[in-house]
């Protein structure tokens, strides 16, 4: 009978993905694995495993601002909506914290943000060098999770911490001036 429950769910998960684009699948699978954390591990491009963790708090923890950023209808609208950041530091602050609570709660990774960055028209020269000044500030906005690899230019996940999420707010609200 166990199975089949997982043949139904099964089809009606393909059903509901299909004619979706490659990229919006995976988001959706990844953001289905992240919720009911079944997996530890999601299968990613190349078959490469990809490490999940539980988003910090669990199911119901979006405060006001992670709700906010999610009402948008698009990234570029809420990039939009909050100034547009004037400072690179802000910019993929603000960046980050939209990749996080749409698409990756549990963290993002350094390409999904400059990659967002780029198609918003607001390219960052050196997105490290970015993320190690906003890491380098006290409180944290934010924090490195892990590090995929040993060399230097090895994958890293962070997220953005709940001072991060605050000066985001702030940014929705006009009351953060630009680093």
């Amino acid at each position: 009978m166990k199975d089949d429950k997982e043949i139904k769910a099964i089809s009606v998960i393909l059903g509901a993905i299909d004619g979706m684009e490659p990229d919006a699948v995976e988001r959706v699978m990844r953001y289905v694995l992240e919720r009911k954390a079944v997996s530890p591990h999601l299968l990613g491009k190349g078959g490469k495993s990809i490490a999940l963790t539980p988003a910090v708090g669990g199911e119901g923890a979006q405060g006001p601002t992670e709700k906010m950023l999610t009402s948008y209808a698009s990234l570029a609208e809420a990039f939009a909506a909050a100034g547009p950041p004037k400072s690179g530091t802000d910019k993929v602050l603000l960046v980050a914290a939209l990749v996080q609570a749409r698409q990756s709660p549990t963290g993002f990774l350094t390409r999904q943000v400059s990659a967002e960055l780029k198609h918003l028209g607001h390219p960052v020269a050196n997105i490290t060098d970015t993320l190690n000044k906003l890491m380098g500030k006290r409180p944290q906005p934010i924090t490195q999770l892990r590090k995929a690899g040993k060399s230097q230019q090895a994958q890293k996940t962070f997220k953005v911490t709940a001072e991060g999420i605050k000066a985001v707010g702030e940014m929705f609200s006009g009351e953060r001036e630009s680093d």
